[in-house]
């Protein structure tokens, strides 16, 4: 790319720059009836590299992608997606241009983002897809993780089989994809959108990745602002002969801040211009670019995550904005719209600003499609911490060609929090070395155990890229095997990790996010029945006493009250025993206990006292000697769980009320529990009436997300509503649409009132993170409602499986 700006307050010329709940999965490389194109591609790379010694200029070849083969494959079953070969592809390729030699045509298989079966929901480790390479070979990929961002969005981690040092990441959103592969052996892949029906997959060649302009021709661009300075600062010089000779060394930045820690998140905002993907128009290119900036918002957390950065970068926002990309030379293309996306008052791009403050965005990277000659992107380097200018310098630019796949945007915004380049490469127009924020904050080039030679991001050609920030406490996957860093104080200090967590948290102060919550939604009264077995198959029951002062609650156990009639249940647990925990502290504190409700336990209220609760909050009564167990216990306000054993497994009920004489209410609840085809869970809620006839409530079970916490979740849970008379009037499989097929048949349940959206549902803040957990919002009249859950099972193609699922009810909007 081509160069970074420094900001006026430290540097008055503009230094010429180039430019990861993580997990894990497995790809494998399947032998084909083909050559190893990846292999071969990717030694011959770095044979070239390594015959350049450290510091030589690299010479790539000419610019050019050869035509693609031929091809018009059917997608197998877990094929990713099928090749074609459209007649316009030449078209394509110049008008989507990106680093390769060869770029192809593929179309997706949309059965792998709208099935039940998707490997993208699947458990983690067993969600599997192929990507077949040109030629016949096919690279097997295992789904680790995948995180919802939106209806019918998500971005999903995993890595090849057999290879776990190789990263994949997928960002789909409203039927487009775009996809990042990456491994330092096998190469580099990117797919991304051409045409709503066509996709780009393609081999990067980091060599077509245009490096910055070499420090003997610098081309500085100031405003009148920096002229003005550097004006001002060279009379200053003179004046006390203190002006700084060319090529003189000034000296290195001073102090050290400390590492901003985990949980800084740093918000980030795209813009592009209206050139930017011109083969789609509309709501479709917004789409498509949603899903572009999704993979690469992934592509850079996951370079952060694997050089052991604890902040991270969220998107907040994409934006349009008009902008004309013809009237710059060929190599001030991106120079000047950095300048005019910067400025406030020049008449382009303006409204960014205002666009910015209003998402609460740190920074701003603006995508250009018009090919800048001499680079893939730029951008302000942070190089003096706590500075009041700073927030003015929070911009970047990368063409559209290298926002797929390389590591292009991770430079960019490497800049942005304080990192330079490799030193060879951190010159000015002076000839003086640049630093970044501190004395270490540079990228780092060096020999890998193999013999060849690496750059990590921030560092220039030659050498094999990786996707590292330099850091020498991270050992680069074999064959490289070596440190990507040397520590600070050391001969050549190169640690832009450091540099990253010790900017991180004033970059994520450069906007405050200030956007209220957009709901004022509450957890509803909730009683749950269900089975309570052994381990993580225990009945567990969440709930919050609020307020300022302490509350007396009572909190129940039932079993065998609920064999007798008029429940008659079957199975029940024949001991019930609860233990309160106070979860507020680490580790959880016993605050309550009971086995059988007529022996108290301690100081707790007996039989009598429980009885009159009972009677008070209107829970029907215990039979006096039964194994039933209850509590009736004052609490602080704070967060607490009811743990349900006994010594065998069954069916239990487990009940929170207040039990105040002005309160004979349930507490908010939600509740823990396994499920089967046979042993459903049951939750009962009440809808209050209001000022109105209805109120909007909400409704979810989640089982799939609760897999990342190691407990046997229910793979896919299904949950039904009824009425008071029993009735159904709505039941839900998977709350998003896009996961609402079984067998290619669509199975999108539809409740018999009033209900809301997939966008409204995400909009609340309460959507499952998994698409195949139910989730329902609509608006009840008063009365009392019951919830079922169980595991989905449509055979022979797919059987229950049984788990552990949580239900919750949630007040949206209350009226």
């Amino acid at each position: 790319m081509r160069f970074e700006r420094r900001h006026p307050s430290r540097a008055l010329w503009p230094l010429l720059l180039l430019f990861v709940a993580s997990g894990g999965g497995w790809w494998a490389l399947m032998p084909g009836p083909r050559r190893s194109a990846p292999v071969e591609a990717s030694t011959r790379a770095k044979e070239r590299a390594a015959k350049l010694p450290l510091g030589a200029a690299n010479e790539s070849e000419p610019r050019t992608i050869a035509a693609a083969p031929v091809l018009n494959s059917p997608a197998r079953e877990r094929d990713l997606f099928s090749y074609a070969a459209p007649a316009d592809g030449p078209a394509l390729t110049r008008a989507l241009p990106a680093p390769t030699r060869a770029m192809h045509y593929v179309r997706l298989n949309p059965e792998l983002f709208l099935g039940k079966s998707s490997p993208f929901w699947a458990r983690a480790g067993e969600g599997r897809l192929d990507v077949p390479l040109p030629g016949g070979a096919t690279l097997k990929v295992m789904i680790a993780e995948t995180t919802t961002l939106g209806p019918d969005r998500f971005t999903s981690i995993g890595t090849i089989e057999g290879r776990p040092q190789s990263r994949v990441l997928f960002s789909y959103n409203d039927g487009f994809l775009h996809a990042t592969i990456q491994d330092v052996e096998l190469g580099n892949y990117a797919l991304r959108t051409a045409t709503a029906e066509l996709s780009q997959f393609y081999e990067i060649d980091d060599e077509l990745v245009p490096p910055c302009a070499r420090i003997d021709a610098p081309r500085p661009v100031l405003d009148a602002d920096a002229m003005l300075t550097l004006a001002r600062r060279k009379a200053a010089g003179a004046a006390t002969g203190s002006e700084a000779q060319a090529g003189a060394e000034p000296a290195p930045p001073s102090g050290v801040a400390a590492s901003a820690g985990t949980g800084v998140v740093v918000d980030v905002m795209f813009a592009y211009t209206q050139s930017v993907l011109p083969t789609l128009t509309g709501a479709a290119r917004t789409a498509a670019l949603q899903s572009l900036f999704d993979n690469a918002i992934a592509k850079t957390n996951s370079d952060l995550s694997a050089s052991r950065v604890a902040a991270r970068v969220r998107l907040v926002r994409i934006a349009e904005v008009r902008y004309d990309e013809s009237v710059s030379t060929g190599l001030m293309v991106q120079s000047e719209a950095l300048d005019a996306l910067r400025k406030t008052t020049d008449g382009q791009m303006d409204e960014i600003h205002a666009i910015r403050d209003e998402a609460g965005a740190d920074l701003v990277c603006l995508i250009l499609q018009r090919v800048d000659s001499s680079s893939s992107g730029l951008g302000y380097v942070l190089e003096a911490p706590a500075e009041n200018t700073n927030p003015l310098y929070g911009f970047t630019v990368v063409e559209y060609a290298y926002v797929s796949g390389t590591e292009v945007v991770s430079h960019e915004l490497g800049h942005n929090l304080g990192c330079t380049h490799d030193r060879n490469n951190s010159r000015n127009a002076l000839g003086a070395l640049s630093y970044g924020a501190y004395p270490y904050s540079f990228g780092h080039r060096f020999r890998g155990q193999d013999g060849l030679t690496y750059r990590t991001i921030m560092a220039y050609a030659p050498g094999t890229r990786i996707g590292y920030f330099s850091n020498p406490n991270v050992i680069a996957p074999a064959p490289i095997s070596v440190p990507v860093g040397v520590p600070p104080g050391e001969s050549g200090e190169a640690h832009n990790a450091l540099t990253i967590d010790q900017c991180a948290f004033e970059v994520a102060n450069f906007r405050l996010q200030t956007r209220s919550a957009s709901n004022t939604g509450t957890l509803l009264n909730v009683a749950t029945r269900a089975f309570s077995g052994l381990g993580e198959q225990q009945l567990i029951a969440g709930f919050a006493v609020g307020g300022t002062g302490p509350r007396r609650v009572l909190l129940r156990a039932t079993g065998p009250a609920l064999a007798a009639a008029p429940f008659n249940v079957a199975q029940v647990l024949a001991d019930p025993r609860l233990t309160v925990f106070n979860v507020d502290v680490n580790p959880p504190v016993i605050v309550g206990v009971n086995d059988d409700w007529g022996t108290p336990i301690g100081a707790a209220s007996g039989p009598a006292a429980l009885a009159a609760a009972a009677a008070q909050t209107g829970a029907f009564p215990l039979v006096a000697g039964s194994a039933d167990a209850a509590l009736l216990t004052t609490l602080a306000p704070g967060n607490y769980t009811i743990n349900v054993t006994g010594p065998a497994p069954g069916v239990a009920l487990v009940e929170a009320y207040g039990a105040e004489a002005t309160d004979n209410r349930f507490l908010s609840l939600s509740t823990r529990g396994f499920a089967d085809r046979d042993r459903k869970m049951i939750a009962g809620f009440v809808v209050k009436a209001g000022a109105g006839p209805t109120k909007r409530i909400l409704i979810r079970a989640q089982g799939p997300s609760l897999a990342k916490f190691g407990l046997g979740a229910m793979d896919d849970p299904i949950m039904e509503i009824f009425n008071s008379a029993g009735e159904r009037i709505m039941k839900n499989d998977d709350w998003s649409t896009g996961a609402a097929r079984v067998n290619g048949v669509r199975d999108d349940f539809r409740p018999d009132v009033t209900y809301y959206s997939e966008r409204q549902i995400f909009a609340t803040g309460f959507a499952p993170g998994n698409r195949r957990e139910p989730c329902i919002m609509a608006d009840l009249a008063p009365g009392n409602y019951t919830v079922s859950v169980e595991p989905f099972e449509l055979l022979p193609s797919q059987p229950e499986r049984p788990g552990v699922a949580i239900v919750e009810v949630f007040e949206v909007n209350p009226r």
